[in-house]
């Protein structure tokens, strides 16, 4: 995804939009390693602390977030915590974190990135590049949108589908409602 965020970055910059790409803590070019305890946490503070760059960099208080699949989950909950997102583009968001987590052991399994399934449920998950602890796998499993949308998370969301598949309904029900 770090190809089509950096295109899409470009073009909403071209736009006049202020725009931050974040690298989550222990990913990309970021600070961190993949295998530090309490990643899912880390990655969330990856969010705050671009959101109060944004704002200050911009000198507004309105963010927008983009989170495409797995970044959807990790978009809601950062807006929910914050509170005063304007609005939030969820590109193919999954159901929820245990949704994202079965899709990442398969892709793990078809990749023969990790030797056996005991490993994969003690390390965790390593698949494309990246690592998911089995403390994050954890996590991510528990995070439901119940959960990260007790609230209104943001007054105007834009849920997109993938060109081959329409948004999922019972996120899009459930975002409405």
């Amino acid at each position: 995804s770090y190809r089509t965020y950096r295109i899409l970055a470009r073009r909403l910059s071209a736009l006049g939009f202020d725009v931050i790409r974040v690298d989550y803590d222990g990913t990309g070019n970021s600070s961190g390693h993949a295998e530090d305890a309490g990643r899912m946490a880390a990655w969330l503070l990856s969010l705050r602390y671009a959101m109060t760059e944004a704002r200050r960099c911009a000198g507004s208080e309105t963010v927008f977030l983009v989170g495409l699949r797995g970044g959807s989950i990790l978009a809601l909950q950062a807006a929910v915590e914050d509170g005063h997102v304007a609005g939030l583009a969820l590109w193919h968001p999954y159901s929820s974190g245990r949704a994202y987590v079965r899709e990442l052991k398969a892709m793990a399994r078809l990749t023969a990135q990790n030797e056996s399934e005991g490993s994969q449920e003690e390390a965790g998950i390593r698949v494309d590049g990246y690592v998911f602890t089995r403390d994050a796998v954890e996590t991510l499993s528990l995070w439901t949108l119940d959960e990260a949308v007790r609230e209104c998370p943001a007054p105007e969301v834009l849920l997109i589908g993938r060109n081959d598949r329409t948004a999922d309904a019972a996120t899009e029900t459930h975002l409405k409602a």
